[in-house]
């Protein structure tokens, strides 16, 4: 028989026995003392534990449903077929397939179709026993590996040709093998069949790789004169002498099939029909075929996915690596082009899904297509991916037809084209960016969504597109900027090309910089100098003016966590069609300095505008800005707390939460007035827990009277140049400032020369209300020394308590002293 016919014939064969058969029970051995069979125990050699009280064979398919304790018996398997579920069957002297009887036409069947196969060993031959095909009378052996899992010191097929082992999934592993089988990786299987030892001229193989099987068949090593020695070039030898076939063909080709050497061992497995490869190998060489599924390098003709957890690949210099296709996402992953390689690709797409896609470019990139960042959106978790590129060489090459950041989709509602799915960004640190065609997906609040090109001026980084590409836009929306946004973008058009470069950014020739930057955090409290909350996707430089416009509600709302200059800042502003509830805060040990926009007449320490709230249409919905203050200093010109709006009748409330520090001012503002005797356009309210608030013009605090309200607690103070004591007393007998835990004071020209000074009694230590702190405190303190309230009681009145603990003691006499001869 030919080799051909032989492997028609055992692939047919495997078909017949798939027909639908009549299974016969397993019933066990029987029990001596109860006469009952033992479920899962016994022989499948004595016929006295079958149904019937007959060994099945044929079409009459022997089931087991559970092995126990179920063994082959001593003797050869000939008319039989057994079918194991679940559970292990052990061969105390072996099992020996020998194929029906003489004449019978029977083919010895065991199959193996298990849901435990990694957990248990489903067909145990122990040590010194072996696994045997040998057709005494010329019959058909079949071993059906369709989910199991085999372990065997020895497998020996003496008679050659006539035993079959279809591998499904699962594992078939024997020390040492002779002879020659038929082998048939099943259709879809991922199953192993690995043999230890083989021994050279009586060992052979007839391999038939059904489509779709993902599994493996590997040689150990070879056994010669007492030595072991490599497989490799086994498998080439089967190829070429027509040993292999796929789907019954014969085929003499090793390019369908992936043969990998690893030490000894030599393992074939069929080239997958899929053209997609997938990175498995953490952090590893791009070049190196284990660092992916299947064992295959991606080449032109198949796509690279990069989406396992840690992948980290690296094209090492150099290789001139190639994909029909690269895509990345889903989890955290990166890939790097060393300076001195290369990856060339039709279509490269990063931020898939969800995650984030670093690609660190030292070498080229060319993609011949289209360059993707961010791509597609998870639909079942809502998440989309981030992509960051980085060119850090200055020979450093990204090529590309179109760039392309996320998708867009227009809203319904609105009309307006908004983002879809991921966002990415292309900083150029070095070397060269190349756009031959279009730039595609930019959508404005770029920097909200780490969206563009970020261009550095330290070395020769350079953007270059055609000149019809409207980079004037892509400034605009905050989609092209140069160095993190504190550098300027600078155009140089010669004939259809327009090379985009960076520069520092120089105030004097520049002017202002980023002059409305308006917050946009994307739902989550951010530092104020992190790079990406700003719609002009810039950082705030001396002279901006920053707007807050309802997206920097509690809880997503600007920290200013390090000094800073900024121009002019209103926070609350109310947008068309928005309701602006917007808040600030100013973190522990930080100073913000207002300082006035280069356009206005002078700048320097507090020239310019703190507005809270403005813009409001109506007084019911105005325009709401809150400042929390836990910094060291704020300095402003104009401090309107409720800004409002004279020209446009616009309203706006504005709060300070003060904790600390102090907020010094030319004018403070506490409600807007557009005429007496008509209601204010804007109110005004602070809760004063510590800290002081200095007001330097003379009368500079105003609108006390329509205010919603000044409360002071602890050692909070208001200093106001001139005297305004007129003003103070109507406005506490109105119930506009208030005091908590002590006695509200005031005074002018006594605490501080020329000033009106408003603090709580004693809070500064001044335990008689003099104006200073001296021997008399001590003494006024001293009428009550250890005087308490009892538990309940009021502590209003209690002369010499200084922290409101309801006691007059050491801790309040500490507080006089730290104010001595003030």
């Amino acid at each position: 028989m030919s080799t051909k016919s032989a492997l028609l014939l055992f692939v047919c064969l495997i078909s017949t026995l798939a027909v639908s058969a009549e299974y016969v029970d397993f019933l066990g051995m029987i029990d001596t003392e109860t006469g009952n069979h033992i479920p899962g125990v016994g022989s499948i050699n004595e016929p006295q534990n079958w149904d019937g009280g007959a060994i099945p064979y044929g079409q009459d398919i022997g089931l087991i449903t559970y092995a126990q304790n179920v063994w082959v018996g001593g003797g050869a398997m000939e008319d039989i077929a057994v079918r194991l579920e679940g559970g292990t069957i052990t061969a105390p002297s072996g099992v020996a397939l020998r194929g029906g009887a003489s004449g019978s036409g029977v083919t010895t069947l065991l199959e193996l179709d298990t849901n435990d196969w990694d957990t248990v060993t489903n067909l145990l031959v122990p040590e010194g026993q072996a696994l045997t095909f040998w057709s005494q009378y010329g019959e058909e052996m079949v071993l059906n590996v369709l989910n199991g899992s085999v372990e065997t010191p020895a497998f020996n097929s003496p008679a050659s040709g006539k035993g079959t082992l279809n591998m499904g999934n699962g594992i078939v592993h024997a020390g040492q093998a002779s002879g020659t089988a038929n082998y048939n990786m099943l259709a879809g299987g991922t199953g192993d069949i690995i043999l230890d030892v083989i021994t050279p001229g009586g060992f052979g193989v007839v391999v038939n790789f059904e489509t779709g099987n993902m599994g493996s068949f590997t040689l150990g090593s070879r056994l010669i004169d007492g030595e072991y020695s490599t497989t490799a070039g086994v498998w080439e030898y089967y190829i070429n002498a027509g040993k292999i076939s796929i789907d019954g063909v014969v085929t003499t080709d090793k390019n369908d099939f992936i043969i990998i050497q690893d030490g000894l061992a030599s393992t074939i497995v069929l080239k997958p029909e899929v053209s997609d490869f997938s990175w498995i190998g953490g952090a590893g060489d791009w070049n190196v075929g284990s660092n992916w599924d299947y064992g295959i390098v991606p080449s032109a003709a198949t796509s690279a996915i990069i989406d396992a957890v840690d992948s980290d690949s690296t094209i090492y210099s150099p290789l001139a690596a190639q994909a029909a296709g690269v895509l990345m996402g889903i989890n955290d992953v990166s890939l790097t082009i060393e300076a001195g390689a290369s990856l060339t690709t039709p279509q490269f797409e990063s931020g898939y899904k969800s995650g984030n896609s670093t690609v660190n470019i030292d070498g080229v990139l060319n993609s011949a297509n289209t360059f993707q960042l961010g791509y597609l959106k998870d639909e079942q978790t809502g998440e989309s991916g981030n992509s960051v590129i980085n060119l850090d060489d200055p020979a450093a090459e990204l090529n590309a037809y179109n760039i392309k950041f996320g998708g867009l989709e227009k809203d319904p509602e609105t009309g307006q084209w908004q983002r879809a799915a991921g966002t990415g960004q292309i900083n150029i640190n070095a070397g060269t960016v190349t756009v031959t065609y279009k730039i595609l997906g930019f959508a404005s609040g770029g920097a909200s969504e780490r969206q563009g090109f970020n261009i550095s001026s330290a070395s020769n980084a350079s953007l270059i597109l055609p000149a019809d590409l409207p980079v004037w836009f892509y400034k605009q929306i905050g989609c092209l900027f140069a160095d993190d946004g504190y550098g300027v973008i600078e155009e140089d058009v010669i004939g259809d090309i327009n090379t985009v470069t960076a520069r520092p950014y120089d105030p004097e020739i520049d002017g202002k910089h980023a002059y409305n930057m308006a917050w946009d955090a994307g739902g989550t409290t951010q530092s104020f100098q992190d790079n990406w909350n700003y719609e002009s996707n810039e950082l705030p430089w001396p002279g901006d003016v920053f707007v807050t416009t309802s997206k920097a509600s509690f809880g997503q709302h600007p920290i200013i966590d390090a000094d800073a200059q900024l121009g002019a800042v209103t926070i609350g502003w109310q947008k068309t069609g928005t309701t602006a509830d917007d808040y600030i805060e100013i973190a522990e040990g930080v100073t913000l300095d207002i300082i006035g926009t280069p356009d206005g007449e002078t700048q320097g320490q507090g020239q310019g505008d703190l507005n809270l709230g403005a813009n409001g249409i109506t007084p019911e919905a105005p325009g709401r800005g809150t400042l929390i203050m836990n910094g060291v200093a704020l300095y402003a010109n104009e401090f309107n707390v409720g800004a409002g709006n004279y020209d446009n009748y616009l309203y706006g409330d504005g709060h300070v939460e003060m904790n600390s520090g102090v907020i010094e001012c030319n004018t403070l503002r506490m409600s807007l007035l557009d005429d007496p005797g008509y209601p204010p356009l804007s109110y005004g309210s602070i809760d004063m827990n510590g800290g002081s608030i200095i007001v330097n013009e003379d009368g500079g605090l105003t609108g006390l009277a329509d205010c919603n309200g000044i409360v002071m607690s602890g050692d909070s103070t208001i200093i106001v140049t001139g005297d305004i004591t007129a003003d103070l007393a109507a406005a506490i007998t109105a119930g506009k400032i208030t005091g908590e835990g002590a006695d509200l004071m005031y005074d002018y020209d006594v605490t501080n020369a020329g000033k009106t000074t408003v603090y709580l009694q004693g809070a500064n230590g001044d335990v008689d209300g003099d104006g200073d702190v001296d021997v008399d405190d001590v003494k006024t303190m001293a009428a009550n020394w250890l005087t308490g309230v009892s538990t309940g009681g009021s502590c209003d009145g209690l002369v010499g308590d200084l922290n409101g603990d309801c006691d007059v003691n050491l801790v309040d006499f500490a507080q006089i002293a730290s104010y001595w001869i003030n």
